[in-house]
Order: C-alpha cells, then structure tokens, then sequence
C-alpha cells in the first residue's frame, strides 16, 4: 500500500463529514408517497379531490400532474409545498368517461434538485354512471325494465341522450330511443325475443346541442335476456270465495292464467275451461280470498335492525298470506339494498316504498327522495310510491304526541309530567311546503301523527297544499289515535287517507294512563270514519309482533278496547274488516287496479284460508290458518301440515317455487 501523509487522510475524512447527508440520501422513489388513490378508484368530474402524500424534511417542494390514459403529463401545481402534505384537485371535466388516468408527484429540495416521484394506481375518471341494467341480474323478454344513469358535470351542456343495447357483448348496438334533455331515467320496453339472450349491455350516450358527445357509459357486466315460456293455468274449485267487490260470496272457481286472474264463477263453469295442460286444484270448501296488504309496516328496514335476513322476514309475510307492504321510512342504502335483492329475483312479495323525509326523532333526511321516481317499478316487485315524515317524535326514545288544549287540560299527572314537553317538527305552512313540493312531482307523502294536534295540523297541511284540489296522490295520515269530533268530519270532506292499526289488548288501558278517561272517547275511532265513507285500510305498523292479519281481523272485528264514557263501539262487520286489509289497503297502495280484490283481469295475488272468516268466532280469528299464499300466479308457500290425501298436495310440490 503506498505512503499516504497524516494530513491527507485528515482531508479526506472532512469531507466525507460534509458530504455525508447527500451520500446517503434515499434514491428518488423512496420519498415521497401518495397515500389515498385506490387502483379502480373512480372520481366524478367536476368535483374536488382531495390529493395527499408523506414526504421527508428535505423535499421542500413538489409538482403535481395529471396523465389521461397513461399519456402525456398536465400540471396540477408547480412548485406547491411539499410539507402541505395535501392539495385540493378540481378533477378535469373530459369529453367521455376515462378508465386510465395517473397522478404525479414530484419533489424538489431547496435548491431544485429533484428528490423523489411517485405515480399513483390507475383511476377513472367518471363523467356518466349507467346505474341499471348493469348487468348480474337477467330480465324478461317483453317486460317493462328501468333504465337509470346519473351524470355528472359535462363539457358541455346536454341536450339529448341515445339509449341503446347490444346483445353480442358490444360489437353490434341497437338504438333503444333517443331523449330530447337529460332526465336520468327511462323505461325500456324489452323487445321479444325467441330464444335467450346471454351477452346483453345497456349503453348511454350524452350529446351536446351539435350531437358531439359529452358523456357514455355502459352496464359493467353482461346479463341476459329471458325468453317467457307458455304461461301456466291454474283452475282453483271447490272452495268459498270472497271477492272483496261489494258483499258477494258464493262457492265456485277461479281460472288464472299466467299471473292474471282470468274468469270467476260455478265450479263446473270454469272447469270446463280445462285443457290438459291446466292444473286443477280441489280445495275441498276452503276459503279463498284475495292477498292481504298491510300498508304501513317496516318489515324490511326493521330487519336490518333486529339482525333478520330479508329472505327471513319475507318469508313470514307469506306464511300469514300477506302479499304486499308498504315499507316505510327507508334510507338511502336501505333502499338500494331492497332494489339489489329485488333484481337478484328474491323479492316474493310486492313491495311498496315510502323514503325517509324526516326520521322519529324529527332528524332530516332530505329531499334525496327526488333521486327515484315515484310509482315506478325499479326492480322486480319494487315500487317507490313517495316519503314519510313524522310530525310528532316516535320512539325516540319515547312517544311524544301532542294535543290541543282541550285533550291537553283533561291528560292525567302521569301525562302532563310525560308529555307536557311534546313539541311538533313542523308548523302546517312548512309541512305544506313539503307536501306541495312532493305532490306536484307525483309523491304520495305519508304522515305519522298520534295526538289530536298533530293530525290537526297535518290535516291543515294537507289542505294549504291542496288548494282545494282533489287528493290524488292519496296522502294518508298514519295511526290516527285521538280524533275528536271535528276531524272526523273533517277527514269526510277532506279525502285524506286514514291508515289505523287495531287496539292491542292493553293499548288502550295504557293510553287511558296518561290522557285520562274523558279523552278515551276520542280514541281509535275507524269505524266512525268508514260510516262516513272515508278511505280507512288497517296495518301493523310493528310487524314482528303483530303482521298476522287473520289476528288484527280479530282486533277489528272485537275491537278489544274497554267500555269509555262517550265513546263509540268501533267493532266492525268481518267483512268490512277484510276489506281494511285487502282492497281498501291497495288503494292506499295505488294498485287496486291491479290487486286487493279477486275479479277478471287482476293479478293473481290469492290466499286460500282453512275456515271462513264470515263463520268463525271473532275470538277465534287468528286459528285460522293461511293454507296457500298465491302472488303473481306463483305459488310462494304452502302449508306442510295439509294433510297427505288432500288433493293438491302434490301440486303443490309441482309448481310451488324453489323454497327459501
């Protein structure tokens, strides 16, 4: 080794001292990092994303860039500081959705030497979502789908919109329509088709004013189109049969083709109908009425809570013979969750929605309602007929009606220290806003108000947003506990629907607790209003303890409310009792064109009975057992414990769908 002085030495380990940060300084893509962009991330045009990164001391500052499809690179920002650690992006507004896109960071140290890049996954950048049919899910040839997109914003202004479809996976596209504006919504009549199809895609495609486009989008996945087979035929003899139209009853038949009733009448009539591809079923004197509806229940959004399944709590549905509900008080992922199973095939029932406007506790949910159109079918057995709101707190964690002073002056101790605080979440004029809003876009609004005031004043809201006009869109007043003698009149003339549930044994005992005897004369007061003709329908409300309608029958018919100074007997005929849980519950539903009733040209929607309600003790309603439940022609359950030898058992093992 050769001589080398002392004070080299010294030299050289001086500047290793001073050069050693820059020896050791991390290679340029060990620095900075950009943390939040996801691969498959998709960001809107148009809105602000929020961009972040860790960075080391040294990196002083940085340049922010932006690359569509992996080319070339924009600037964001130039020199921005590194130590932000986040910058605030206005995403870029495209002439079409694009599905590679990159950000780019690069750091700087004071001097302007370059220290660090990183590029983040690939994203998209999404100016137009096809929201349905996008794709899983297979459709009926011949049927009526939805279609649904949400845009966002655009280089220009759209001015029409070209729906169209593609049944080879995208290499050939038919043009469904082309929409002048951008409504977001659309309902495509499926063509007919021979045989399925099994590579189908939905396309949108947004234009500007010259036709250029601005926007286009497709379903994600491929889904099929389903060819109908010959529709099924169903003779039902032998039984009693309740029509529900007027006071009629009489032992006979029902033909059903497909999912529509198609005659009624004397058993040897209809079976002469019978050609060898019919099934007959002998129902040996049992009772057949149409499906009950229960128009006021949260039997889907109140699983969610209990921990049910929904496959679960449809399931008691139809064992109790119920067909349709309205569900009420829906969130927003609620309701995107009920129209996923729907689409999924799973929805067994009908099923009628009510979107939260305001919750129990009085919390806004907003005008989001407007994202879905009302008294539109978005999936499979999935209707939204309009919004709920509360007027007075429910179960938050207490009831809190309110009353007016003469109810209020006569409330117990126990009431007054209970509810002397009840205050109501809206004024009338602000409620009628809402109303108006929502009635004028075609939304049935349903209203929860217990206490005399809360009716009143829903009833006073109702009226300023009528404007003497008749009530179409059938708003309805939900419980309707205390009625005092002016708003019984009062709903006479006004045509606002009254949806009540039956006393509960001891609901009324309870009650009287808090407001006192003299105000029990105002209380449940349904068959006041049905002998003023009013449009009344019975519900459960809570399903889990109370959706057997043969037992809420009972309740009508009994009406398990003890004897109170001034008050009204309110036991109804059976009858008239049926008909608060069939036809007249689908008119609240806005289908008694379609269902509630068994008459020609009504779908299929069928219960059939072990003994008839019209010969059975009130007391002993609810031993009636559901022996089959029919919904659009299908037959969803049947009861096991039928005896062997009964002559459609086997049938039913036949044509009953797959069970749950």
């Amino acid at each position: 080794m050769p001589y080398m002085r002392i004070g080299t030495i010294r030299s050289i380990l001086f500047a290793l001292v001073i050069l050693a940060p820059f020896l050791i300084c991390p290679s340029p893509t060990s620095a900075a990092r950009l943390l939040n962009i996801d691969r498959s991330q998709v960001l809107t045009s148009g809105s602000v994303y929020t961009i972040t990164w860790t960075a080391s001391p040294q990196e002083i500052f940085s340049k922010i860039e932006y690359s569509l499809q992996g080319k070339r690179w924009e600037t964001i920002v130039d020199l921005y500081p590194t130590d932000a650690l986040s910058y605030d992006w206005n995403v870029i507004v495209p002439a079409d959705n694009l599905l590679k896109c990159f950000i780019r960071i690069t750091t700087f140290d004071v001097y302007g030497k370059k220290v660090a890049v990183d590029v983040s996954n690939p994203f998209s950048i999404e100016v137009v979502r096809l929201l349905e049919p996008n794709g899983q899910y297979p459709i009926r040839s011949q049927s009526q789908k939805t279609i649904r997109w949400r845009t966002h914003q655009t280089l220009r202004p759209v001015a029409s919109v070209r729906l169209s479809y593609s049944t080879n996976g995208g290499k050939i596209w038919h043009v469904i329509d082309t929409l002048s504006g951008n409504q977001e919504v659309y309902f495509w009549s499926v063509p007919k088709t021979f045989k399925n199809k099994k590579r189908v895609l939905v396309r949108v495609t947004l234009k500007d004013i010259n036709g250029g486009v601005v926007g286009n989008d497709h379903s994600d996945a491929t889904f099929e189109i389903l060819t109908p087979k010959a529709p099924r035929k169903t003779i039902f003899y032998n039984a009693k049969i309740i029509p529900m139209e007027g006071d009629e009853v009489y032992d006979g038949a029902i033909y059903i083709k497909g999912n529509t009733i198609k005659a009624i009448g004397q058993s040897q009539e209809i079976l002469a109908r019978a050609d060898k591809n019919t099934t007959l079923i002998n129902w040996d004197g049992h009772t057949i009425i149409p499906g009950f509806v229960d128009p006021h229940t949260h039997l889907f959004n109140d699983a969610e809570w209990n921990g049910y399944p929904l496959n679960d709590v449809q399931w008691m549905a139809l064992t109790n013979g119920v067909t349709g509900v309205g569900n009420i008080g829906d969130l927003p992922h609620q309701i995107e969750h009920y129209i996923d199973f729907a689409n999924q095939g799973n929805m067994r029932i009908r099923s009628y929605h009510y979107l939260c406007y305001t919750d129990h506790c009085g919390n806004p949910c907003g005008d989001w309602y407007k994202d879905y159109l009302p008294q539109v079918e978005h999936a499979p057995n999935l209707w939204i007929n309009g919004i709920k709101l509360f007027v007075e707190r429910s179960v938050c964690p207490t009831i809190k009606p309110n009353f007016s002073d003469d109810l209020f002056n006569n409330l117990t101790p126990l009431g007054i220290a209970e509810w002397s605080d009840s205050v109501l979440f809206f004024t009338a004029q602000q409620m009628a806003e809402i109303i108006d809003t929502a009635d004028t876009d075609g939304y049935q609004v349903a209203i929860h108000a217990i206490g005399d005031l809360g009716i009143q004043t829903t009833m006073d809201a109702i009226d300023m947003a009528l404007n003497g006009s008749e009530n179409i869109q059938r708003h309805m007043i939900f419980h309707n506990h205390f009625l005092d003698d002016n708003l019984v009149d009062r709903y006479a003339d006004s045509g606002i629907l009254a949806i009540v549930e039956p006393a509960r044994p001891g609901q009324a005992e309870y009650y009287a607790e808090y407001v006192g005897e003299t105000n029990m004369r105002y209380f449940k007061r349904w068959k006041e209003l049905i002998d003023l003709d009013v449009v009344v329908s019975g519900n459960s409300d809570w399903p889990y303890g109370s959706i057997n309608p043969l037992r809420r029958l009972g309740r009508f018919v009994n009406s398990y409310v003890p004897v109170y100074p001034g008050r009204k007997d309110q036991a109804l005929p059976v009858l008239e009792a049926l008909k608060l849980q069939t036809i007249r519950a689908a008119y609240a539903m806005r289908n008694e064109d379609k269902t509630g009733s068994l008459n020609p040209g009504k779908m299929a929607d069928i219960v059939v009975l072990s003994d008839n309600p019209l010969d059975t003790d009130p007391a002993n309603m609810e031993d009636i057992k559901v022996m089959m439940t029919m919904v659009d022609g299908w037959v969803e359950y049947w009861n096991e414990n039928l005896p062997s030898s009964h002559p459609s058992v086997k049938k039913f093992q036949k044509n009953c769908r797959t069970p749950f």
